[in-house]
């Protein structure tokens, strides 16, 4: 297994995630040497591992510093071989000249090395990291330092008309950064042609001197998302809020990175604040004539674990929400009528809302995207004056009757008139 890199030691430290999905590895079962000489492989929990790589000199017959574990891939290069692991790269944590290394090889039926695709990380002087294939760096892809975050480096190893091949991708979530094919090298014992039953043998971390190791994840992280509602004057009224609410979640990439394989918890937190004096004449100059009820507060708080790690403000979709109207408003005057507004705050824009006020009058229906401050307002209107079709039916009915016996009382007196004369 040994073999001669000549490589420098690198500082650096980056978390490995190792994705086992199909027929991938889960490189769980790290070999350290005799001694730790390769460095070493703490078991953090039943998902991750810490890899840090051997300290101190080396010996002349050995510079791979760090540990290796095998491929439990079944598939034979005439198949097609693909194995690949996930790396969070940090470019502004990186120092310029820091280095990481990772190798996997192919082997025959007996498990004797073959040849291996190394896979170069790099701090360059221009602030950018850069990956490369192989001493000879036969390509170049570069990331910089706001493209920060999770990273799958891919190995596809596979024969085409007889000759073979390696194709290296790298990739952030779905898309592609990059992607080339080199063609194998020639087994380096024999220097002939690879067999078709050569098979991925061992990833071996190469080069490797960080202080606080290499964190190595050993299946894909995922996100396990639960959502609540905190706020007694509040009410959800989507019933999908938490497809809504982790599909926000999935749109920031950093954040998604930071809470993978952790137990993730979004709430959608509603309390009551005081605003600033600047703050208060916005509110109260959004709605003529209006009176503003309270002024509250929602927040989307991400939770990993426990402890709070961000704020989402917005949201890909808008979710149906209900306020509580307050129970001690003025009492509504005799012939007026009352109106209510949401007025939202957010990023220095004032807006009033559409809302639905609940048959009963206690609540008022909003729908928003934007979370920060909102008050609840109203106006009171004098009401107009709309005829009572009953009253006015019984004054036409009196009025009609009179005028009857008017006429009658008419005709009689004229007969009568008549007969005396």
């Amino acid at each position: 297994m040994k073999k001669i890199f000549g490589m420098m030691l690198c500082s650096i430290m980056l978390l490995v995630y190792v994705c086992p999905v199909s027929a991938l590895t889960k490189f769980k079962d790290w070999n350290t040497g005799e001694g730790n000489q390769y460095g070493t492989a703490e078991q953090l929990d039943s998902n991750s591992f810490l890899i840090k790589g051997k300290t101190g000199d080396v010996d002349e017959n050995n510079t791979h510093t760090g540990p290796y574990a095998w491929s439990d891939a079944k598939e034979k290069l005439s198949e097609g071989i693909t194995e690949e692991i996930h790396v969070n790269i940090d470019v502004d944590k990186m120092q310029v000249g820091e280095k990481f290394h990772v190798s996997l090889s192919l082997n025959d039926n007996e498990s004797n090395y073959l040849t291996e695709m190394l896979i170069n990380t790099e701090k360059m002087s221009d602030g950018t990291v850069q990956v490369t294939y192989g001493p000879d760096r036969n390509f170049n892809f570069i990331i910089k330092a706001e493209e920060s975050g999770l990273y799958t480096y891919r190995w596809h190893m596979y024969k085409e008309d007889g000759e073979s091949h390696f194709k290296f991708t790298l990739l952030k979530g779905d898309k592609v950064i990059g992607e080339e094919t080199e063609d194998l090298k020639d087994d380096v014992h024999s220097g002939q042609e690879l067999p078709d039953d050569a098979v991925a043998g061992y990833l071996w971390f190469v080069g490797i001197d960080a202080n606080d190791g290499i964190t190595v994840y050993n299946s894909l992280p995922v996100l396990n998302v639960d959502t609540e509602v905190k706020g007694d004057n509040l009410t959800v009224e989507d019933k999908n809020i938490s497809e809504v609410l982790e599909e926000s979640l999935n749109q920031v990439p950093e954040l998604k990175e930071l809470l993978e394989n952790k137990n993730v918890t979004i709430s959608l937190v509603s309390e009551e604040v005081t605003p600033t004096e600047e703050e208060t004449k916005k509110f109260e100059d959004a709605v003529k004539n209006g009176n503003i009820a309270n002024y509250f507060d929602i927040s989307v708080i991400v939770s990993a674990d426990g402890e709070e790690s961000k704020h989402l403000t917005d949201l890909t979709k808008e979710i149906k929400l209900s306020a509580k109207v307050p129970t001690n408003l003025p009492s509504l005057k005799l012939g007026y009528e009352r109106t209510y507004y949401i007025i939202r705050e957010h990023d220095g824009k004032v807006e009033v809302l559409p809302t639905t006020l609940s048959e009963d009058k206690t609540t008022v229906t909003f729908s928003s995207d934007k979370f920060s401050t909102y008050a609840l307002a109203y106006v009171d209107t004098k009401a107009e004056e709309v005829p009572n079709t009953l009253d006015n039916i019984s004054t036409y009915l009196l009025l009609g009757g009179i005028s009857v016996l008017a006429i009658c009382g008419l005709v009689i007196y004229s007969k009568k008139k008549k007969l005396f004369n």
